[in-house]
């Protein structure tokens, strides 16, 4: 096998192998996640208000459940500016469980975004289901925080 054969073997391969530092990186410190995840509400709704193949009332139910992830970002960042939710925010496995939540998310936005994804019903429902992911997180962590006191 000839050198340049090798240098095309090495960059094939998943995704996500190919970003593992980045990815590793991010997923460290809940600080990290939040900031890199922060204007994905905004920027989603943005894209689904000029989109002509999604109905009136279904712009303003996927504006409104974005708002509200927006809100619970906005949440679990002050309580871990705050130092109450620290902790539990910093822990691998949560921080995982909210990276899974906003990969999901993401991953069908960027998808619809490319035309990969020809039904925006799937994007309505995807922020949805993040949306009542994200906010059973957050009362797991008002949980841990009222038992901690």
């Amino acid at each position: 096998m000839s050198e340049s054969e090798n240098v095309e073997v090495e960059t094939q391969g998943p995704q996500e192998e190919r970003f593992w530092g980045l990815t590793e990186f991010v997923l460290e410190v809940f600080p990290r996640l939040s900031e890199a995840v922060a204007a994905a509400p905004w920027d989603i709704a943005q894209r689904v208000k000029y989109d002509d193949n999604i109905r009136l009332g279904d712009k303003v139910d996927v504006a409104f459940d974005l708002g509200f992830i927006h809100g619970l970002q906005y949440v679990m960042e002050q309580l871990n500016m705050r130092l109450v939710a620290t902790d539990f925010l910093n822990k691998p496995e949560n921080i995982r469980q909210l990276a899974t939540q906003y990969n999901r998310l993401l991953e069908v936005f960027e998808g619809y975004k490319r035309g990969n994804v020809n039904n925006p019903f799937e994007l309505l429902w995807i922020t949805v289901d993040v949306r009542d992911k994200l906010i059973a997180f957050v009362e797991e962590l008002i949980k841990n925080i009222a038992t901690q006191r």
